[in-house]
Formats: C-alpha cells, structure tokens, sequence
C-alpha cells in the first residue's frame, strides 16, 4: 500500500482529472447547446478556450485547499503573481498577439471564409488561432499575420455585411451614339456573363462627359467575392463584342 501522502496526492490526481475531464463535457454541451442551428458559434474558440483555463485554474484550488485544509493559499497566489508578472515581460509580444487574438475573437470584424483586405494584402481568412490569422493569397501562397498587428491595422472585410459585392468598369463610347442604346447594349453584355447576378439587376450609367467620348459606368453584382477576376475579365470581353457588333466606335482605333 501507498503511504498515506502518496495516497492523498493521487487521489488529488485523479480528483482534478475527473473535474477537468467533467468541466470538458460540461462546456462541449453547453456551447453547442447556444450554438443550436446557428451556422457559426455563439461564443468564439479562443475565448472559450480561456474561459475553460480559468474554470479549471479555479477548481484546482478549489480541490487542493478541501485536501489540504491547512495549506494557505495566499503564498500559492502571491507566488503565482509574481512568476505571472516575471513571465509576462518576457513574453510581452506573445501575450499582445493572445490578447490581441481575444479582442477579434469578441468583436469578429473577420471570420473564416471571408475576403479581406489587410495592410494592403488581399486573402481568404483560412485560420485564426490565438497567436496569428492566417490568408491565403489569389496566387495560392499563404499569408501569416500576427494578432497585435491585425488590431492596428485597417481591415477591409468584402464579405460583410453580405457576401454580395458590387463591381464596376468604365467605358468610353464616341459622341456619335445615343446614350441610351449605349446604356441598353452594356446592360446586356453584363447580363451574358454567368457569374452576374439578376438580382440586382446591371446597370449602366453616363459617368462623364470626356473630351473625346462619352463615358459610362457599367455596375454589376456578384455572388461572392471570390469570383471578382474571372467575372471583371468576362464582363469586359462581352462589352467588348457587344460594342463591336453594334457597331458603336470606341473613341480610339
């Protein structure tokens, strides 16, 4: 048999991982539970991660002060602070991102799946974890942000508030030809293209009066952003043909 303080201390053992095993369940339940049909959780993985730490931090203390009646556990926490403090500066840039990586998480302005423009780089929100946010670049190569510089920068989302987005080319036409036959024949090569919504519908517009032609913007909307470059490029290949058929003269040869 185990002398009687090795007893204590397994049974301390096997105590506190049963509770964390039990508070595990417990949250597993819980947040799909709040989740329910909703597609995306109700409260984000990280902070639900750091909600269980505390949890589990608190109940330690909870277990070890009902097996050891006498132990004060004001050393315990003093001496925890102190190490807390002594950590904290030396891993300043890791707890910025952690913290950094908290304040997305409550205040969502990205999620995964979605288009976004940061610092200038352009991706698909593929992961975000508490230390980075990861963007996988058109030309496939991946991008890797750190959480503390994400919060100081200026986030472009194309996603949100719809994943509807709105796209425009301008084109010149000369003066000779009716604006309205003009709006009537862009509208339409807008429409032949697959990826253009109907709903809303293309619209055409006289932006400007030029020197040498009359320009219009062409407006049209998308399902996703993602599909942006191939729509763009199909769009202007269809004015390009419905021009030329109707016979109506860009302002240069």
């Amino acid at each position: 048999p185990l002398p009687e303080g090795s007893s204590t201390v397994l049974l301390l053992m096997l105590v506190t991982v049963a509770i964390w095993a039990a508070i595990r369940v417990l949250f597993f339940f819980l947040f799909s539970r709040l989740k329910g049909e909703r597609e995306e959780a109700v409260v984000p993985p990280l902070l639900r991660h750091l909600i269980m730490v505390v949890v589990c931090a608190f109940s330690f203390f909870v277990v070890l002060k009902i097996f050891y009646p006498s132990l004060s556990l004001t050393g315990v926490v003093v001496g925890s602070t102190v190490f807390s403090a002594i950590l904290g500066l030396s891993l300043q840039d890791i707890l910025s991102n952690f913290f950094s990586g908290i304040a997305l998480a409550v205040e969502k302005p990205l999620r995964i799946g979605d288009w976004v423009t940061i610092g200038g780089k352009e991706g698909l929100v593929t992961e975000i974890t508490w230390r980075s946010t990861r963007l996988r670049m058109r030309d496939n190569n991946l991008l890797v942000i750190p959480n503390s510089v994400l919060a100081k920068e200026v986030v472009l989302n194309f996603s949100h508030p719809s994943r509807l987005h709105r796209k425009s080319v301008r084109v010149g036409v000369a003066y000779p030809h009716a604006p309205r036959v003009v709006v009537s024949v862009l509208e339409a090569a807008a429409r032949r293209v697959e990826a253009v919504l109907e709903n809303p519908p293309p619209e055409a517009l006289v932006s400007d009066f030029a020197d040498c032609s009359v320009v219009y913007e062409l407006r049209y909307w998308l399902p996703d952003y993602d599909k942006v470059p191939d729509a763009a490029s199909r769009v202007r290949i269809e004015v390009y043909d419905a021009l030329k058929q109707a016979g109506r003269r860009s302002p240069f040869p």
